[in-house]
This record gives C-alpha cells, structure tokens and sequence, in this order.
C-alpha cells in the first residue's frame, strides 16, 4: 500500500511540477517583457533586469501555486487515467475516496513549502531585487528599506513611510542640510500627491533651526517643488504589499489603524495569504471529478486547456471579489473566503458525483 502512496504522489508531484513550470514560464515571459523596456535607464541593464527577475522567483511560485496545483493533478491522473492504471489502483481495493485522500495529502505539504517560500524566502529576496532595482533605475537616488523609501534631492533628504497603488505618499518627513551639511529644517507631512510640476503636502509641521533658537509652524497645505517627480515614485512602487511577511502586513495594518488611516486592501492582501493553502488544496480536490468524469479519455491537450482555464477562473475571480469587497466597505475577510468557498462548493458537488 505503502509503494501505491508513493507511485500515486510521484504522479501528481511530477504533474504539479510540469504545470507550475508552463505558468511560471509565461507570467516569467511577461515579465520579462515589461521590465526589458526599463533596459539602459540609469545603471539597469540586462544583467540587473535578469537578476531582479530570478530574485522574485520564489513569491511567483508561491501566487501561482494555487493554478498550477490543479493544472499538475488534472495532467498527473489524466496521465495515469490513459493508461489505465486508475482502474488498476482501485482494483487492489482502493477507493476513490482513498485515492483523493493521498492526493490532498500531498497537497497538504506542497502547499506548506509553497507557504514557506512565500512567507519566509520572498520577502528577503523580493526585498533585495527591488532594493536594487530602484537602486539601479534611480542611479542612487532612491533607497528602499523595511521601513519605507528614502531619497535624496540635492541637499535634502526625504523619508516617505508608504505609497498608496495611487502614488500618493503619506507620512512625508523632510530633512534639508546646508551646503555645510548642517541641518536647517525638518519637516513632517501627513499626505503628499503630485501636481503637475510640484508635490501638494496636506497638515505640514516644520522646525526651522536658527543659530540661538528654533521656529515652529504649522501648515494646512504647502507646495513642494522637487527634482522627485511621479517617475521616480513610480519606481519606487516596484515594492509591493504582497511581498510582504504576514508579520510585516500585520505591523504595518497596526500601524495604520493606530494612525486612524484605512487598512482594509492590507487585511485582505493579509487574509488572501493565510487562506492560499486552502485554496491549493480547493483546486486539487476540483481537479479528481474531472478526470474520472468528463476528461477521462480526454488528450492531454483538452486536459491542459481546462486545467489553465479554471484556473484562470479562480484567478480572476479572486482578484474580483476582493477590491468589490473594498468598494463596498465589506469586510476584507469576506472577499479572501468567498472565491475558495464558492470553487470547493463546486469541487464538492462534483466529487459527489462520482462516487
């Protein structure tokens, strides 16, 4: 029983594999792509773009694995359907429901390694190439850090605490320095957004620093003129939430709720990475009806396009229902369990079916 556990999983592991290797390719080729036009600016060139590249493997793998774990089991038991040995397998006394059991849990400890390369290797390596891209891009103008992004402006230098996907910036801290390198100003802004030719800071607290004393003052808004326009922040963005830790999601959802600014797209993006195992788990167990139902003597060619189109369903789905959530000032909870919840829904009444 032991030697069919294991030839079973070999099976569905080498499927699995061959799947995530086919999405990855082409989220890769994509990628590829889009960062080859940001070739030849400041110091990023093609060696830089391929290490950025391979560098954000791992949080690839772990955002694809969902798609590309039902993607392997419908080619690993379609493979083993073919050729009979499904029907073999239940002859030694096998049930379907046994069948299922090992395969989910296989599925079990890849998602766990999928979690792992997601919450423990991404951050550091995401961490690193974004580190260095903007590093590259900005020829040393931008760096970014856990705790936010730092630039510099001729003598001053500048700390933004968060970006919002919008480009505005909010808790802008500004430090300018003499030609001395002796420090005249701090400046603190609750919200910055680009206008034009020039930064609009909302609620500025400023101290001056004067030879026997300092000035304080207070502003409801104030124009920031600054050679740090809408590019670099574009690239300053490159570091997404995603990559984040759920620690790093969770100190920073803290942060905001204790600054009374709105966290919800942070709680989904935090709930979405706790529930992905399920969600692994949801595709492989949609995948079994499908092989002994109506892809049983199907190529591998139709087993392939179902796999990449359910899966493409349950992407989509799942990048939907979330921002809706947003827009409605639903909870964020609801918009992570809703598309897991719904396709296991499915995976169950199909299984039904075929026992």
């Amino acid at each position: 029983m032991k030697l069919l556990t294991r030839y079973l999983s070999t099976n569905i592991f080498k499927g699995i594999l061959l799947g995530l290797m086919l999405i990855l390719s082409i989220e890769l080729l994509f990628t590829f792509i889009n960062e080859l036009k940001h070739v030849g600016s400041g110091n990023y060139n093609l060696i830089a773009m391929l290490t950025y590249i391979s560098l954000t493997l791992p949080f690839k793998i772990n955002q694809f694995f969902p798609m590309g774990a039902l993607l392997g089991t419908l080619m690993g038991l379609g493979m083993m359907a073919q050729k009979s040995e499904l029907l073999i397998i239940r002859a030694t006394g096998w049930s379907i429901f046994r069948i299922n059991l090992s395969i989910l849990g296989l599925g079990l400890v890849l998602s766990l390694i999928s979690w792992f390369l997601g919450e423990v290797v991404a951050p550091y390596t995401v961490n690193y190439a974004t580190y260095k891209r903007s590093l590259a891009l900005s020829e040393g103008q931008i760096l970014q850090t856990e705790q936010g992004i730092w630039l510099r402006d001729a003598n001053n230098f500048i700390y933004i605490r968060d970006l919002t996907p919008e480009g505005q910036l909010e808790d802008i801290i500004r430090y300018q320095f003499n030609d001395n390198d002796e420090l005249k100003r701090i400046s603190h802004a609750k919200k910055g957004n680009y206008k034009k030719n020039h930064w609009l800071l909302e609620e500025v607290k400023e101290t001056s620093f004067q030879l026997t004393h300092t000035e304080s003052n207070h502003l409801a808004s104030e124009k920031w003129y600054s050679n740090i326009n809408q590019n670099l922040i574009d690239i300053a963005k490159s570091k997404k939430n995603e990559y984040l830790s759920l620690i790093e999601i969770w100190k920073t959802i803290s942060f905001r709720s204790a600054n009374n600014l709105n966290s919800d797209a942070l709680k989904l993006i935090f709930w979405n990475k706790i529930i992905q195992p399920i969600s692994t788990l949801t595709m492989m167990f949609l995948a079994i009806p499908f092989v002994y139902g109506p892809l049983r003597q199907s190529t591998m060619g139709l087993k392939m396009v179902t796999g990449i189109s359910l899966g493409f369903s349950f992407y989509l789905i799942n990048n939907l229902f979330g921002p809706l959530m947003l827009i409605y000032s639903l909870p964020p909870l609801l918009g992570s369990l809703l598309p897991t919840s719904l396709f296991l829904i499915g995976g169950i009444y199909l299984n039904r079916k075929i026992f």
